[in-house]
């Protein structure tokens, strides 16, 4: 009778995760199913698309990310021998869904209830949509989860292979963003040393060091280290990017007042997996100060939202069946509603990932053969994945990190000068709120020398010819 018992629980576990799996699969799939066209997305794509044609990060062309993002998307090329934007998204998607995984095992560790962790997996994928999913922010944060997967272990029973595993991840974030990796990876290094007993303290942290610095290794052993320090620190100094990113107060107002609550909480409990989120949610933060957005914000808050929902998921259980079923109801009608809205806003846009993006308006880029029959275009500023969009090489060394600087515009107008590209496509209101000056000899050579065509709407493009426009 127990065995039938053990048996029958043992099933019914299985078929609801199989279940939840297959939903969240599709979810996901839905709702990240768009196709927009932005820069973010399409830095990207332009740094994997040149990866794919030869070049060298930081060497052919100018990047001040770091490089995993790009190397990822290029290994799905790679492995599917199609350089496409579906291959692209679909390889995006697949590693959300490592990070959902990660979340949900860590939530369980947490002693969360299955349909507690499902909702807050949930409303982890809503937080990802505020960012461009193809983007060194979410992909970063996906990695970073699986570290503070591996230090909640490490909380619970220290041990040498959790710390291992945890350098290594450490590594990988550091691959995906140079700020927040360096910021995890001394924070993890932090509460590994703090919380191992004093005679295995040392050897912990050995092994942490050793996970990390063989992971990073490679990408040491890619770059000189000189080039690196140039590529991610002195670069976005020259170009000043630092100085036209952007900082919403309210956000800022935000983050301060989660990391105090979770400083509070880590005092007045004084347990080890407290100030682990808080260190881990300090340092999140702490490495996005340079660009402070909502966006930014949501996707480097997962260790509040997995504190909020392991405490949700306490005081529930404290409810009578009936009510806490009612309020989980409650909490997971208006999550799904706002994900099956957006994913029907996607499908019926025609914006999804196997079709190029603004093609029912007939206007866009995508909707003239011309284009797509030109040997060279060049797009620009912040335009850079309409290179691996339309399938033209891109032979201009500062495609997107150098579109502020005089010397970058000036090695731009002579590649152009050099290439002659049959059309330019530009979006000057894009970066009129960095305060970008097309009062420049590269932007006044096009206007001088290309016929505008005019703007391609639904977007702000404009585009311009060197002979004949394209016939609508």
């Amino acid at each position: 009778m127990e065995i039938r018992m053990q048996l029958k629980n043992f099933l019914q576990r299985t078929l609801i995760s199989a279940a939840m799996t297959a939903i969240l699969l599709g979810t996901a799939f839905l709702f990240f199913c768009d196709h927009p066209l932005n820069s973010d997305e399409g830095a990207v794509l332009n740094a994997a698309w040149n990866l794919w044609h030869g070049q060298k990060m930081y060497v052919d062309f100018l990047d001040f990310t770091a490089p995993g993002a790009a190397y990822y998307v290029l290994i799905g090329w790679k492995l599917t021998g199609q350089p496409t934007y579906l291959v692209a998204k679909l390889a995006s998607i697949l590693l959300w869904l490592l990070s959902a995984l990660g979340l949900m095992r860590l939530l369980k560790n947490l002693s969360c209830r299955t349909p507690m962790a499902f909702l807050g997996v949930l409303l982890w994928m809503i937080a990802c949509s505020q960012c461009p999913l193809m983007n060194h922010n979410v992909y970063s944060s996906i990695s970073a989860i699986w570290l503070l997967y591996y230090l909640e272990k490490h909380t619970r029973r220290p041990c040498w292979r959790d710390s291992l595993f945890a350098g290594i991840t450490a590594a990988i974030t550091l691959f995906f963003i140079q700020t927040k990796g360096s910021a995890v990876s001394l924070a993890a290094f932090t509460l590994i040393l703090a919380f191992s007993p004093k005679n295995h303290r040392i050897k912990n942290g050995a092994f942490y060091l050793a996970g990390w610095i063989t992971t990073a290794w490679m990408l040491f052993k890619t770059w000189p280290l000189r080039t690196l320090w140039d590529a991610w620190f002195v670069l976005p100094l020259k170009i000043g990017y630092m100085s036209r990113t952007f900082h919403v107060p309210d956000v800022m107002a935000l983050e301060i007042l989660t990391t105090l609550l979770l400083l509070l909480v880590a005092v007045r409990k004084k347990e080890k997996w407290g100030w682990t989120l808080f260190a881990f949610q300090a340092a999140l933060f702490l490495s996005h100060l340079n660009l402070i957005s909502f966006g930014h914000m949501v996707v480097n808050a997962f260790p509040f939202l997995i504190y909020a929902i392991t405490q949700a998921d306490r005081l529930l259980l404290k409810s009578p069946p009936k009510i806490r079923a009612g309020i989980y109801l409650s909490c997971l009608f208006p999550v799904l509603l706002f994900i099956t809205t957006t994913a029907k806003t996607h499908l019926a846009g025609n914006n999804i990932l196997w079709t190029p993006p603004m093609l029912e308006k007939k206007t866009g880029p995508f909707a003239f053969p011309e284009l797509r029959q030109a040997k060279y275009i060049y797009a620009g500023p912040f335009l850079p994945g309409l290179y691996a969009e339309l399938g033209k090489p891109n032979p201009f060394k500062c495609t997107n990190a150098g579109t502020f600087d005089p010397a970058c515009q000036q090695d731009t107008l002579s590649r152009i000068q050099s290439v002659k590209p049959e059309f330019i496509l530009v979006d000057y209101r894009m970066v009129a709120k960095y305060g970008y000056n097309w009062n420049n000899p590269m932007d006044q050579y096009i206007f001088k020398n290309y016929r505008y065509c005019g703007q391609l709407p639904p977007s702000n493009i404009q585009l311009f010819a060197r002979d004949r426009c394209p016939s609508r």
